[in-house]
C-alpha cells in the first residue's frame, strides 16, 4: 500500500504541472545542503588550524542562517533556469536525436560559467555590494568556475542527458551536484569574514 501511494506521489511530483515547483524545492534543498556542509567545513578547517596555534579555540559551530538564505535565493534561481534550460535543449534538441547530447553539451559548456558568474551579481544585490565589487570577485573567479563546470559538469551531463528521462534531469543534476554546491558556496563566501 505504501509502495503504491509512493509511486502515485512521485508520478504526480514529476508531471508536468508540477514539475517546476519539484524541481525548484529539489534545488533548493540541494543547494542548502552544500551549504551547510561548506559552513561544517569551514569551521573543521579554522578549528583544526587555530590547534595548531599556541591557543586553540574551542568555539562550537555557529550556522550562518543568512548565509544559507542567501544560497537558497540562488537555488531558486538555479531551479527554475534549469527547468527552463533543459526543457528547451529537448525543444531544440530532440533526446531521439544521436547528435543531441553533444550539442546538449557544447550549450552546457557555454552556459555554466555565465549562469554561475549570474548568481555573483545576484548575491552583490542582497549584500548591497558595489558593482566594481561585484565584477571584480567574477574576475577573481571565472577561471576557477570554468575549469569546475567543465570538468565537473561536462561528463554529469554527459549522464543526464544520455540516459536520464527528461522529467527526472534536474533531481538528477540536484542529487549529484550537492558536493558542488558546496564548492559554489565556498566560492561565494570565500572573501567574506
Amino acid at each position: 500500500m505504501a509502495h503504491l501511494f509512493a509511486k502515485r506521489l512521485v508520478n504526480k511530483l514529476y508531471s508536468r504541472p508540477y514539475l517546476i515547483i519539484t524541481n525548484t524545492v529539489t534545488g533548493v534543498i540541494s543547494i542548502s545542503i552544500g551549504d551547510v556542509l561548506q559552513q561544517n567545513l569551514e569551521h573543521y578547517w579554522s578549528h583544526h588550524q587555530k590547534q595548531q596555534d599556541a591557543n586553540p579555540s574551542d568555539r562550537p559551530f555557529e550556522w550562518n542562517l543568512t548565509r544559507t538564505r542567501n544560497m537558497m535565493v540562488a537555488g531558486i534561481y538555479f531551479s527554475l533556469f534549469g527547468h527552463w534550460w533543459y526543457s528547451y535543449l529537448d525543444r531544440k534538441f530532440p533526446p531521439h536525436v544521436k547528435s543531441s547530447v553533444g550539442k546538449k553539451l557544447i550549450a552546457e559548456s557555454a552556459m555554466g560559467p555565465l549562469l554561475v558568474s549570474s548568481v555573483f551579481l545576484i548575491f552583490g544585490q542582497i549584500n548591497e555590494q558595489k558593482f566594481d565589487t561585484t565584477l571584480q570577485r567574477i574576475r577573481q573567479n571565472l577561471g576557477l568556475i570554468c575549469t569546475a563546470e567543465w570538468l565537473v559538469f561536462i561528463p554529469i551531463q554527459w549522464i543526464n542527458f544520455a540516459f536520464v528521462p527528461a522529467a527526472y534531469r534536474y533531481l538528477y543534476v540536484a542529487t549529484i551536484s550537492i558536493g558542488y554546491d558546496a564548492f559554489l558556496s565556498y566560492i561565494f563566501h570565500r572573501f567574506e569574514k
